[in-house]
């Protein structure tokens, strides 16, 4: 996992017009109160954001940036890694992901309680940023008014150099390898006289 502070995005992650609360709801996998809320300033037409930036990102690598998100008073979302062109549309309420510019996304819905893994796969390009966008209730609209409360919970980012979002694996300070896809089964024969 190449995001630093993947459970904690009011350290290293760096708010543009928006604002993070720390652990203010239980997050989708162990219940612990650890999952914050990002949430958009008063500023008007601009984005609501918080980004991070990764060093060793490689131009033509493909890559996975994947986060757990839920709905609050918004239900919408943009995820993009470190490419300016490729990203995609999260709505939090229906499950629908829509990618653009060439990029691919999935959405699986965790537990019952309305969490989501929100996954963008992207080829790495020009911009070193992984980032997380509020939108407004317009599917594709990430630049919008806001109104200093209304936002989604967010917890487990995690960027990887595949094209799959891979088993989450949390960091702190320092990057961390993760495991395999989980459905991928390495098998070995062995053929005897």
């Amino acid at each position: 996992n190449l995001a630093l502070q993947s459970e904690a995005f009011n350290v290293t992650w760096t708010p543009s017009t928006a604002n993070v609360s720390a652990n203010v709801v239980a997050n989708p996998i162990n219940g612990a109160t650890t999952a914050d809320k990002l949430y958009d300033d008063n500023t008007v037409t601009t984005q609501h954001r918080i980004d991070q930036a990764i060093t060793g990102r490689v131009v033509g690598t493909t890559y996975t940036f994947s986060v757990y998100a839920k709905a609050a008073e918004r239900s919408n979302i943009m995820l993009r890694g470190p490419s300016d062109a490729m990203y995609a549309f999260f709505n939090l309420s229906n499950g629908l992901a829509t990618p653009v510019g060439g990029a691919s996304a999935e959405m699986t819905q965790v537990g019952s309680s309305g969490w989501w893994r929100c996954s963008v796969i992207i080829v790495g390009a020009a911009s070193t940023n992984v980032r997380i966008n509020l939108c407004s209730d317009s599917v594709g609209t990430f630049s919008y008014s806001g109104d200093g409360v209304s936002g989604v919970y967010i917890w487990g980012a995690q960027l990887v150099k595949a094209n799959w979002a891979g088993e989450y694996t949390p960091t702190t300070t320092t990057t961390v390898n993760i495991n395999s896809p989980p459905n991928m089964v390495i098998m070995e024969q062995n053929f005897c006289p």
